[in-house]
């Protein structure tokens, strides 16, 4: 009985380092994960406190059925264009990058070539609002990448 049971202990213990040794790597990446998306999630948050809006007006122009939006960025984050939505009175609107410029008129002065927003920019957007009822006073909402929104009444303008 005295080899018998060594050996059977042995081979126990020699499975269980096979288990272990399997087992670890795994776990290991698990947790990996998991600290990488905490710390993605740590750095959202940051730039989402970081990043803050100021409405500058919002016009519409009847006669060209053109709705003019500017919204300077007073936070210390950059932004991505194509993730920032335009809501008028409660609907979404449809915001190309043509559609875009900072600092400028829409394919004029300003750079409408760019998606990135910076700090202390003014982006201007200009649509067509067909299929929209749009009237004084309706409410105009500017959202960015990470939710923080601002918003103004809507001016009549030219042609009004």
């Amino acid at each position: 009985m005295g080899i018998s049971v060594s050996a059977s202990t042995a081979i126990i213990f020699a499975g269980l380092l096979v288990v272990l040794g399997a087992l670890y790597p795994v776990a290991a990446n698990g947790f990996d994960r998991v600290a990488t998306a905490n710390s993605d999630l740590q750095d959202r948050h940051l730039e989402t406190q970081n990043t803050d809006l100021e409405f500058v007006h919002a016009v519409y122009d009847d006669e060209a059925n053109t709705l003019t939006v500017e919204v300077n960025n007073t936070g210390t984050v950059g932004l991505a264009i194509p993730e920032t939505t335009l809501v008028v009175d409660n609907e979404l609107v449809a915001v190309e990058g043509d559609d875009t410029a900072i600092d400028g008129d829409v394919g004029g002065d300003g750079d409408a070539e760019t998606e990135l927003w910076l700090p202390g920019e003014t982006l201007q957007i200009s649509v067509d609002v067909d299929g929209i009822d749009v009237s004084e006073g309706d409410r105009i909402t500017v959202v960015t990448e990470y939710g923080v929104a601002a918003g103004g009444d809507l001016e009549l303008g030219e042609g009004a």
